[in-house]
């Protein structure tokens, strides 16, 4: 074997071990942890044979959060994913955050995966699963059906709830605007008085 040959068997053999990022099912969610068990969605081919991954345990979850808030969904058996392979090893900022000494030497290692939820395969799109388009104009938070959504565009915002929605615990304010229910003005309705006359608007 030419020397320009066995260096370049050298180099795909280490390829073939950096792992960079790789999509991925959900096996299950521990919602305590904030980990999922994941089953890599690409098989490894062996000696020209695939092989099946190993499953990912313990795999932290990237979901949207900053500033003392987070933004929460169901993670189910399923759902799909993408994991990402750190530059290091990760137990140590895992398990106690802040900045971590590296508790082995490991570069892009199977360990050390981190998962991003909601990368789909065609077949599991919004219009695959409830055959209703992926909103392309607006912002929304919705469920696969979109029977239930809230869709925030540059001039309203539109809240669809087929069992209603549901304010606990809490005053509602409405400054400078009006509530309107089946065109009955809050701020303008007037009726029948009882006696006989009409009532004026509500005083404001």
């Amino acid at each position: 074997m030419e020397l320009e040959d066995l260096i370049k068997a050298i180099v795909r053999a280490e390829l073939a071990e950096m792992r960079v990022s790789v999509p991925g099912i959900v096996e299950s969610f521990d919602s305590k942890n904030m980990t999922v068990t994941v089953q890599p969605a690409i098989n490894s081919r062996i000696m020209g044979e695939n092989k099946k991954m190993p499953l990912l345990v313990d795999v932290p979850v990237a979901v949207p959060s900053s500033g003392g808030f987070h933004i929460t969904f169901p993670i189910s058996k399923g759902d799909e994913c993408i994991v990402i392979f750190s530059d290091s090893t990760i137990d140590g900022w895992a398990v106690n955050g802040g900045t971590a000494n590296q508790t082995e030497v490991r570069n892009h290692h199977l360990s050390d995966g981190m998962a991003i939820i909601g990368l789909n395969s065609r077949p599991r799109t919004i219009s695959a699963k409830a055959g209703v388009e992926y909103n392309n104009s607006s912002m929304e938070l919705r469920s696969d059906d979109g029977k239930t959504r809230i869709t925030v565009n540059s001039y309203s915002v539109d809240i669809v709830a087929a069992n209603g929605v549901n304010v606990n615990n809490c005053d509602v304010t409405v400054t400078g605007g009006d509530v309107i229910c089946d065109s009955v003005s809050l701020k303008n309705h007037i009726h029948d008085g009882d006696s006989g006359g009409v009532t004026s608007p509500p005083k404001i």
